[in-house]
């Protein structure tokens, strides 16, 4: 690896000056910094595409950028979900080595790429000298795991890094202790929820609050009612331990759901909801069941003899719930059709003849 173009940066002090982090240091701290830690940098070249920091390894420096772009990226249902762009002047590796855990993201080089590195031994004098520093960046990875949690969501992972910045900014948190309705059946229908931490109960008031299933980390609810224009829940969550939520509010909700594959994956996630609901129902079990709804069903490719059928690959749905094995019927019919018909009848006959309501 040649360097000579690092050899050549002059200006290191005012690199670093102009970073977020050091510019909450007073005149007389950065003085300190600029004789004692400065010269602990080394530096360092990356090319187009080189990981500086893959997910799952451990983190031993920190780096700073003095030219170029790097993206910050988190895996997310097999693809590539872009959290950030850092460029001149942005920092990272820091929550690695403050947690000492494998990074949760890799950093890739998006141009031609010049940093500096600070071993965790210099980092962690930093730290010691300057307590600010140290809850600056506590509040910074703060906000980087809450983001990184809302974007690598399916439901949002497709919109642009802009738009998921903006969105977020809308979500507020809600915290409840074990016990309490997150919402009621039949009150206004006014947000979506994710689920943070935690898990709730699924229940119907007018089916003696049989658990219609179980909600955890990551699962949404609350979107049946606003998809349907409903202006009231038809079902209560109640959560079963201390737990936490993000809130969407119905207007920003309405606004994210517009785009045309949102729509349809919160449909089917509908969907496959309702009919999981009414399976469970038509199962006759009064008792609590315990069963964790999914948002979707698996879908599994198989090989097929072409000699006797008209296809040598055949996809079809799976479950593990064997009250639900009507459901993957349906689920793969639709499949093959391309459409969710089937799925959406079923859903409306059953209203239409006072079954199953929920």
């Amino acid at each position: 690896m040649t360097l000579s173009k690092l050899d050549k940066i002059d200006n290191l002090d005012a690199v670093v000056r102009q970073n977020s982090l050091f510019s909450l240091l007073k005149p007389e701290q950065f003085a300190w910094v600029k004789q004692e830690i400065i010269p602990h940098f080394e530096p360092v070249e990356y090319k187009f595409g080189d990981d500086i920091i893959s997910a799952g390894e451990l983190v031993t420096d920190f780096y700073l950028i003095v030219e170029g772009k790097a993206r910050v990226i988190a895996r997310s249902e097999n693809k590539n979900i872009t959290l950030a762009v850092l460029g001149s002047g942005n920092n990272f590796g820091e929550a690695a080595l403050l947690s000492g855990n494998p990074s949760p993201v890799t950093v890739r080089a998006s141009s031609y790429l010049t940093l500096q590195k600070l071993s965790k031994i210099e980092f962690d004098r930093l730290l010691d000298r300057f307590a600010i520093l140290e809850s600056k960046l506590l509040s910074s990875i703060q906000q980087q795991t809450e983001f990184r949690f809302f974007r690598t969501l399916k439901l949002f992972s497709g919109l642009k890094l802009p738009e998921a910045y903006k969105y977020q900014q809308e979500v507020r948190y809600v915290k409840l202790q074990a016990g309490q309705y997150l919402f009621a059946e039949e009150q206004t229908a006014d947000a979506l929820y994710v689920v943070r931490s935690g898990s709730i109960r699924l229940t119907s008031n007018l089916l003696n609050e049989i658990t219609l299933g179980i909600l955890r980390e990551g699962d949404i609810c609350g979107e049946t009612a606003l998809l349907s224009g409903s202006s009231e829940y038809s079902v209560s969550a109640i959560t079963i331990e201390n737990s936490v939520f993000l809130h969407l509010p119905k207007q920003v909700f309405e606004e994210v759901a517009s785009r045309p594959k949102i729509k349809q994956e919160l449909n089917q996630i509908a969907d496959n909801r309702r009919l999981q609901y009414q399976a469970i129902l038509a199962s006759g079990d009064k008792q609590d069941t315990g069963d964790e709804l999914s948002n979707e069903l698996s879908f599994t490719k198989t090989k097929l003899d072409k000699k006797r059928f008209y296809t040598s690959n055949f996809t079809y749905a799976t479950v593990d719930n064997p009250l639900l094995g009507g459901i993957a019927c349906l689920a793969t019919i639709d499949h093959h059709l391309n459409s969710s018909t089937i799925s959406n009848q079923l859903s409306k006959d059953s209203l239409c003849r006072g079954e199953y309501q929920i």
